[in-house]
Parts: structure tokens; sequence; C-alpha cells
């Protein structure tokens, strides 16, 4: 009969009024996908199959707004968070069928080892994304550490060019350009490579001459300018500590 083959197919059907949370019957195997051990009809409610009422108003709600939009409960499905009765957390497919007015057969189906599948995949594509950021990161950052200090060394290249040298020195001289300048049109490269936007960024504390590290970076620049017959000048304020704390590198990469 019906009524045989509810009870005894291996598939969990529950029948719920929604709107009274009244759990009609239920058969053999949602009683055991539950763990439930002690079942009457008609008095229990979702509650005692550890759906809370606060989840059950939240479920309901989505019902009532499928229902709303497409005019029935049929081809309703959902993936929903349940508890067993032992505590046990776990995933559970719901396609409603169409009972009666205020009715439904729910067909559930344990997909908890596919969704718990799925979060270790989320998790571990989450890992592999950071340690991608990290790694555009560390490149960006290496290739602007790099690049100032290279084009320091190509404006002093440019000033001994400029003293007397014989030919071999000349030869040495236009060898380290060449070597240098494809150096940095590399790193010129993996900056275009890696256009990141940093999400946070560390900061190291340590005491330093804030004098000494101005005068340090404009010197990089110094043969540069003076090629260029551009006067480039710092003003340090008299008043400026000897000896402030902060992260130095960065306040060297701004300058």
């Amino acid at each position: 009969t019906i009524e045989t083959l509810f009870y005894k197919v291996p598939v969990a059907y529950g029948l719920i009024n929604y709107k009274t949370r009244i759990i009609k019957k239920v058969n053999h195997y949602t009683l055991k996908l539950f763990k439930v051990t002690n079942f009457t009809p008609n008095k229990i409610t979702s509650e005692q199959f550890h759906l809370s009422h606060k989840a059950f108003l939240e479920f309901k709600e989505i019902i009532d707004d499928y229902i709303e939009t497409y005019g029935s409960i049929e081809g309703f499905s959902i993936n929903w968070k349940f508890k067993k009765s032992d505590g046990t957390i776990f995933w559970v497919n719901l396609k409603a069928v169409p009972y009666s007015k205020e009715e439904c057969l729910w067909v559930l189906t344990d997909i908890d080892e596919i969704m718990k599948t799925k979060e270790k995949l989320a998790k571990e594509m989450a890992k592999a994304q950071k340690a991608v950021k990290v790694k555009e990161q560390f490149l960006a950052n290496m290739s602007h550490e790099i690049r100032t200090p290279m084009n320091g060394v190509l404006g002093f290249l440019d000033l001994l060019r400029a003293t007397p040298l014989d030919k071999n020195q000349i030869d040495y001289i236009n060898t380290i350009d060449i070597s240098a300048k494809n150096l940095l049109l590399i790193i010129n490269q993996i900056l275009d490579i890696s256009k990141i936007e940093s999400d946070k960024m560390e900061l190291y504390e340590e005491e330093f001459d804030p004098c000494k590290e101005f005068s340090d970076t404009i010197n990089i620049f110094s043969a540069k300018t003076a090629q260029e017959n551009i006067t480039l000048s710092v003003y340090i304020d008299p008043q400026l500590p000897k000896v402030i704390k902060g992260d130095v590198l960065k306040l060297k990469e701004i300058l």
C-alpha cells in the first residue's frame, strides 16, 4: 500500500504542517537520520527534530517568500543545517511536495559529506588565494625596494662616465649600465604584473635618526638630478628630534 511504501522506502520523508509546525508523520528512515527514538504522530513539533523556534521562523519566512513569488511551494528546495538527537550538526537537502493547503511532504537527503567537502575546499581555496596575494605583495614590495637604489647606481654611472677614463674602464661602465637598465626593466615589468590592493600592511618600530635617513635618501637621486641640471635640496627643521621611533624602511619608501 501507499502507507507501507511511505514507511519502508529508504528515503527520508516527513508530512508537516508548516504553519502549525506539527509533524504529522515521518518514516523510519527519517527517524534513523535524526537519531530519534520516540515519536508520536501529531504530537511532535520541529524542536523535537532539533530545529529551534528561531530557525523555524527563518525557514518559514523563506518558504513564504517562495510561495509569494511562485504561487506554490512546489519545486522548493533548500540546503539546511539540522541537529541530530546526539547534538551532531549535519546538512540536509529538503525538497517540498505540496500535499494540502497547509501541509507538504518533505523529502530529505543527507548531504553532510558533500557540504563538508565543499566547506573544506572553500577553506583550502581561501588559503591558496591568500598565499598568492602574499606572494604578489612580496614581489611588488621587493620591486619597489630594488628600483630605488638601482636608479642611484645608474645616476652615479653617468657621473663616473664624465670623469677621465681609459677604454677598458669605459667598456666596464657601459656593461654595468646595460645590465642595470635591463634589471630595472625587469623590475618595472614585475611592478606592472603585481597591481594589487593591500588589505593590511605590517609596521615595524625601531629608533633611527631622521636627518640621516632623509640625507641618505636624497643622495640616491643627487646624481640623476645633477645630470639633468635640476637643483635638489632638502630642508630639515632644526626642531626635528635626533631620534624617533617608527618604520624606517616605510619612511624611506614614502620619501
